[in-house]
């Protein structure tokens, strides 16, 4: 723990903050030599006190020499000095290895006061700084070891021991629940919104310019972030065929599809390749399976398999290669045939060994990662890292690799960046900060690289609260100041050095979407009400709040449907906030100062939809404007079964807006988990629909596909 104490050393020196009299040396140097035997005895334990300090064996006192007087005098200046700092404000956190600037708004802070006047406090107190003028965004330009040989093996390992020795200090506390200090309205209301967001968490709000759907004009795609990167689900089309993964019976099923005509050519056993949660792509003659690695019963065993089959017979598929990765799965994209993997890999600080490298490099492959593919930041306190493999799926072969030392909590991939996003933790309140960090890594052709890190105030609903555009990175936080959450709009530049932000907007609410347009950014916050904010983000350095919009409930996902129209999802709310029952808002947005919901639809016989918890779930046909979702009914709704019990009802639901009739419902399809007679979250999540030509294909995982006629909505084939 030597760097510590260095760094400690350096703090205490730099600052500001007198040392009482009673604290200098001189006086400690002097208690010391005043300390009686039955004294010395009782700090004998500690570390700080010199063994040449402590009783002899036989009881003797050993008298302290000179040399040992410095030795314990400069441990204790510091541990004192270190407390009398924490009492003035200073917070020095193990969080981000010992040192954390907790306040972000200096007096240097150069704002224009209300850029919106609003009613009950919306956007209260809105600031919009200027570019340069504040330190609240910290930018990490070069936070990572210089590619010497072995040099980032041994940051590895020096960052993983001292994380290892901050737990055996934490433990040595014996902090039980009582012992640990309130963290107050901070934590309550992290906790409150992970209660109240369940239902919406991880929802979709994407990345949205025009035609930001992934699909061609045959055939509607899933439905992703960002267009152009494609994203693994349990089912997928290529226009021709369908692939739907049985999550009950863990078989893939094939199908050859043709105006409404459904052919069952193969089903594929997926047990025998030893993975779990299984998610999937489909890049021409080539069928790719992504899980969790069975057999790793030891949670710092756990591996990540990417399974290649060649398909090119759909009647006799062929598993072509198998790669293994450190790690959770936790996500995936495929661009321009490179297939990126993002697993998460925990090491067991107790088995670390500085001659074994794989007790603390991770693997792809087999191989430990080469130094010079290991990036550790100076600011992260973690046991985690985030571990990238980048695939050629033609050439079946890997490309790039990377493992970098962080918790990895969100993830959001552009077009040529990624992302990764955490809460950071604070130690001494055993609670996180009210920061997000942010590390940005680029991509191209296979290839990885580290850009750039920093931190920015408050947390992230998902990873469509961020955007990158013309270089730019735009995102909406939510944070806490003086016991209550507000929301701010930030704008960084390529290196995530503040541009602009607006702060101190919807005072109690909290970021429940975004959807950002171009040079327009639209975010909901809700509490009793749904405020639609619009924000011109044409001059980054200056953004504008333009417009605001309150209605009742809120929209948890916001999809473009036409030009000047966008769609809102979410629930409806009475005018205390109480949910009740699903909604469908369409906003017109073609003028960004007035903004208007031009129609809405109360859905109240629905309490759920699988698009609020996963994005993919969407269908979106652009050129019809045709869309649905699989929803579970309300209790009024519910069937009876032939064991004499109640048994959830669930359908795949298509819609269409007229500007002239509205919202209109198509078509309401029953659901069934066929295991059960019944619907279950699992059966709504495992719904997809798409449109293949001028047919509705309704997908279900483990029961199979219906086709319709798209215009008629008459059933035209089902094969289970």
């Amino acid at each position: 723990m030597e760097n510590r104490d260095n760094i400690l050393e350096e703090q205490i020196r730099n600052s500001e903050v007198e040392i009482p009299e009673s604290l200098s040396p001189d006086k400690i140097e002097e208690m010391l030599r005043n300390m009686s035997p039955e004294e010395m005895e009782k700090r004998s334990g500690s570390e700080d006190v010199p063994v040449s300090n402590r009783m002899s064996e036989s009881g003797d006192e050993k008298k302290p020499g000179k040399k040992s007087y410095k030795r314990v005098v400069l441990p204790i200046v510091l541990a004192a000095s270190f407390l009398l700092v924490f009492s003035l404000g200073l917070i020095i956190g193990k969080g981000n290895l010992f040192t954390h600037k907790d306040s972000y708004d200096e007096a240097a802070v150069e704002t224009d006061e209300a850029v919106i006047e609003t009613d009950e406090g919306i956007a209260a107190g809105a600031e919009n700084s200027k570019k340069s003028v504040s330190n609240e965004v910290t930018v990490d330009k070069a936070p990572i070891q210089s590619d010497k040989k072995n040099g980032n093996y041994k940051k590895a390992y020096e960052q993983l021991k001292n994380y290892k020795d901050m737990i055996s200090d934490m433990t040595k506390l014996e902090y039980n629940a009582e012992d640990v200090p309130a963290t107050g309205a901070t934590e309550a209301a992290i906790v409150e919104d992970v209660e109240t967001e369940e239902a919406v968490d991880m929802m979709g709000a994407a990345d949205f310019t025009a035609g930001s759907v992934n699909n061609s004009p045959e055939f509607t795609d899933t439905n992703v972030r960002t267009e152009g990167v494609a994203e693994s689900d349990i089912i997928k089309t290529d226009g021709k065929y369908i692939y739907e993964y049985d999550q009950y019976t863990e078989h893939l099923n094939i199908y050859a599809v043709k105006d409404g005509k459904i052919d069952k050519k193969s089903r594929i056993n997926l047990l025998g390749i030893g993975i779990s949660n299984i998610e999937m792509y489909v890049s021409g003659d080539r069928l790719i399976f992504i899980g969790d690695k069975e057999d790793d019963s030891d949670y710092y065993l756990r591996k990540t398999s990417i399974i290649i089959y060649d398909i090119s017979d759909r009647e006799n598929p062929e598993l072509s290669k198998k790669i293994v990765q450190d790690g959770d799965y936790d996500s995936s994209r495929l661009t321009d045939g490179i297939l990126y993997t993002f697993t998460r890999k925990s090491f067991d600080v107790e088995k670390l060994s500085r001659k074994k490298y794989e007790t603390y490099i991770p693997e792809i492959d087999g191989k430990v990662l080469e130094n010079g593919e290991v990036y550790i930041q100076d600011d992260i306190c973690s046991q985690t890292y985030v571990v990238i493999s980048a695939v050629d799926i033609l050439k079946e072969e890997i490309t790039g690799k990377l493992g970098i030392l962080s918790a990895g909590g969100g993830l959001y991939v552009s077009k040529n960046s990624i992302f990764l996003t955490d809460m950071q933790y604070n130690w001494e309140t055993y609670s996180f900060r009210e920061e997000t960090k942010i590390t940005k890594l680029s991509f191209e052709n296979g290839k990885l690289k580290y850009e750039a890190s920093g931190l920015i105030p408050g947390y992230l609903n998902d990873d469509y609260s961020m955007d990158e555009y013309k270089g730019n990175l735009r995102l909406v936080t939510t944070y806490f100041e003086d016991y209550t959450n507000y929301n701010a709009l930030y704008v960084l530049d390529e290196n995530l050095s503040k541009l602009s932000v607006i702060k101190h907007l919807a005072e109690g609410e909290t970021i429940r979407s975004a959807r950002f347009m171009g040079d327009t950014a639209y975010f909901v916050t809700f509490r009793n009400t749904d405020p639609l904010f619009a924000v011109d983000l044409s001059d980054p350095e200056n953004p504008e709040i333009t417009d605001y919009l309150k209605i009742p409930g809120f929209s948890a996902y916001l999809h473009p449907y036409s030009d000047g129209l966008l769609l809102g999802i979410g629930y409806n709310a009475d005018e205390d906030g109480m949910l009740n029952g699903l909604k469908l808002s369409m906003f017109d947005v073609s003028d960004p100062m007035d903004i208007k919901e031009v129609d809405k639809l109360i859905l109240d016989q629905y309490v759920a939809a699988s698009v609020l918890d996963n994005r993919k779930a969407l269908m979106f046909d652009e050129s019809t404007g045709m869309f649905g979702y699989a929803s579970m009914a309300s209790n009024d709704r519910m069937v009876y079964l032939e064991d004499e019990s109640f048994g959830q009802k669930g359908y795949f639901t298509i819609y269409d807006y007229d500007e002239d009739k509205g919202f209109e419902t198509l078509m309401e399809y029953s659901l069934t988990d066929s295991l059960t007679d019944t619907f279950t979250y699992q059966t709504m999540d495992g719904a997809r629909g798409m449109i293949i030509d001028d047919y509705l294909y309704i997908v279900e995982s483990g029961d199979g596909v219906v086709s319709f006629d798209a215009k008629t909505f008459e059933q035209i084939d089902e094969v289970h």
